[in-house]
């Protein structure tokens, strides 16, 4: 029987196809989900991703630091702070502006928050590896604009 599985030669290459499908199931729910409820369940999947890199589950990868660098924005976002963020494909970027925006038609985020992420957005600069450290450490790296 023929396995159409990619064989793997190495760990760093199987964390990297377990996390490719990461950003899309992140899509998949938060479009799933009811508005009221985004801001929790970003919460939930933020908690989620930081346990699977503390305990080895995962490694960093591009997808990773996407979909934890948009969580850790939310999170902030609602208290008028703005975060940096690594930069981001821009099918990531396009989607998550998405997101913003909803939540700001919503009420969930304040107002300015669209306009915040756009001008974050529209000027990535930094590798996904040069920001875990900010992404996983609490309130360094971050800035209130």
């Amino acid at each position: 029987m023929s396995n159409n599985l990619p064989i793997h030669h190495n760990a760093r290459e199987v964390f990297e196809s377990m996390n490719w499908g990461l950003f899309e199931s992140f899509c998949e729910m938060l479009d799933s989900i009811p508005t009221k409820a985004v801001l929790r369940a970003v919460e939930a999947e933020r908690k989620m991703v930081e346990d699977d890199l503390e305990n080895k589950r995962t490694e960093c990868d591009q997808y990773v630091v996407s979909v934890l660098g948009f969580c850790n924005f939310l999170t902030l976002a609602v208290c008028g702070v703005y975060a940096s963020m690594a930069a981001l494909p821009v099918e990531h970027r396009v989607y998550y502006g998405k997101i913003v925006q909803r939540l700001v038609d919503a009420g969930e985020l304040p107002s300015r928050t669209a306009e915040h992420f756009n001008r974050i957005a529209s000027g990535f600069n930094s590798s996904p590896t040069d920001t875990l450290q900010e992404l996983t450490t609490g309130d360094e790296g971050f800035v209130n604009n």
